[in-house]
């Protein structure tokens, strides 16, 4: 007899049944992990959308200007995080979220997992009304955690908003805290500090981010970031940090040191701060330049075609500024204050001045203990006397007169006299105004002087002989 027959009295044979009941299990085992894996991806999506729902209503709630039900984003005004009862937004007359979107009413609502949904929201900027918010889940008692699995599905399905608290280190988050104490983005577009929200730590739970009316940041793209080797300092930036227009760095140094050396230690050599039509700001802090980090040697601050404005108190042993043009503009008087007076000199000067002025130089008022022109006959070629000079000072009249800016009464000469027949002694600003350079008048006054000496002698001569005449 077959061992394989079958017999309607007797049913299978034995190993019929075992074959039967084998393929039976595989059959309903896959089954059951298929619904299994179907029902955790369902669970996924529908913790996702609500997410994703919370988060729109939330933006939609804190849209400038606009009051929804008794939310007023104006009076509601906070500088610090704080808690935004979901109230707000399942309330009847709103209807920005539909009070059976989750289980739960009032401010109480759960999620597919049964973590209840929470938003906390602090306001960046009160002009603009720019807000940042993170829509998160609290794990109530006796529910287990989201598996990191999950929880980065859960953070993909939401999109560039999502994020996530790891039980571990994830590739791509940063570094520097416990795991639990952050939150990362799904996509490695954020990592942010739970405490940072006023949130507390804990992982397995969802915690997105988002931003309002900010379009530096709402769709900013995401920030990829590849596995780093073992050993890798994440506070070490190795390649170029380039910011396109309108991007900002905020760089917060409190007590620490920016090394621009060849190396993370290296206290000689370095690299440069180049400072391309923006703004270096230093509020009561110190630029040491010095090569090794000592109060000696120095660097360099090139500032092409830039400005030095409300330049403060220098200080050390020996200052030295190097310009190849000085252009000084002020609405205030200019003090120059030392211990050992100013020293002006022209580098490599033959004379060695110590006040080198070359050109024209202006002030309303000059006073000196000594002035000295220039006068080396070594300076000077083709010398000749001054002709006609007392003819052409008696052209020239002095005059008492008053300044029209203070109304001081003075005594001089008018230039435009003067320019007639002296020239050479009236300078014309840029303004069209006109001066008398009064030291060089010494020489025409000399001559006419002479003049008349000669005249007075001539005539003394022709006295002498008239009166010897008529004895």
């Amino acid at each position: 007899m077959p061992f394989f027959r079958v017999h309607r009295e007797r049913g299978f044979t034995l190993l019929e049944l075992v074959i039967v009941l084998g393929i039976s299990g595989l059959i309903f085992g896959g089954l059951w992990n298929l619904i299994s894996s179907g029902n955790a991806q369902l669970q996924a999506q529908s913790a996702a959308q609500q997410y994703r729902q919370v988060v729109e209503a939330t933006r939609r709630l804190l849209s400038p200007g606009i009051a929804v039900g008794s939310f007023d984003p104006a009076s509601y005004a906070v500088d610090v995080p704080a808690d935004l009862p979901l109230s707000y937004m399942t309330d009847s007359n709103v209807g920005l979220l539909s009070p059976t979107f989750a289980q739960g009413s009032g401010n109480t609502y759960y999620d597919a997992f049964g973590h209840q949904i929470r938003v906390m929201i602090e306001k960046l900027d009160v002009t603009d009304q720019k807000w940042r918010f993170m829509v998160y889940s609290t794990i109530p008692s006796g529910l287990p955690e989201i598996s990191d699995k999950a929880g980065a599905q859960v953070a993909a399905l939401i999109g560039s908003e999502g994020g996530f608290v790891y039980d571990s280190d994830t590739d791509g988050c940063l570094s520097g805290m416990a795991p639990a104490a952050k939150a990362c983005g799904s996509y490695n577009s954020f990592a942010i500090a739970l405490s940072d929200m006023g949130v507390a730590n804990g992982s397995g739970r969802i915690a997105t981010l988002s931003f309002t009316h900010d379009t530096s940041l709402i769709g900013a793209p995401w920030l990829m970031r590849l596995t780093a080797p073992p050993g890798t300092d994440f506070n070490t930036m190795s390649a170029d940090l380039d910011f396109k227009t309108g991007g900002a760095l905020n760089l917060t140094m409190n007590g620490s040191t920016l090394n621009m050396g060849d190396s993370p230690a290296a206290t000689t050599g370095g690299g440069a701060l180049n400072v391309n039509g923006g703004e270096f700001n230093m509020q009561g802090g110190t630029l040491n330049m010095n090569i090794d980090g000592s109060t000696d040697g120095g660097g360099l601050i090139n500032m092409a075609e830039g400005n030095i404005t409300n330049l403060g108190d220098l200080t050390g042993g020996e200052t030295t500024m190097s310009f190849s043009n000085i252009d000084i503009e002020s609405s205030e008087n200019i003090t120059f204050t030392t211990g050992q007076g100013i020293s002006m000199k022209e580098s490599g000067s033959v004379l060695d001045p110590l006040l080198d002025i070359q050109g024209i130089g202006r002030a309303e008022e000059f006073q000196a203990g000594q002035f000295i022109y220039t006068s080396d006959m070594r300076l000077k070629v083709n010398p000749r006397p001054i002709h006609d000079a007392l003819a052409r000072i008696l052209k020239i009249h002095g005059m008492r007169y008053e300044w029209k800016g203070n109304k001081a009464s003075d005594v001089g000469l008018l230039a435009q006299d003067v320019e007639k027949v002296f020239p050479e002694l009236v300078s014309t600003s840029p303004r069209g105004t006109k001066g008398i350079d009064y030291g060089r008048m010494i020489a025409p006054v000399v001559e006419a002087i002479r003049q008349l000496k000669e005249e007075n002698d001539a005539l003394r001569r022709e006295i002498r002989a008239l009166q010897a005449a008529t004895h």
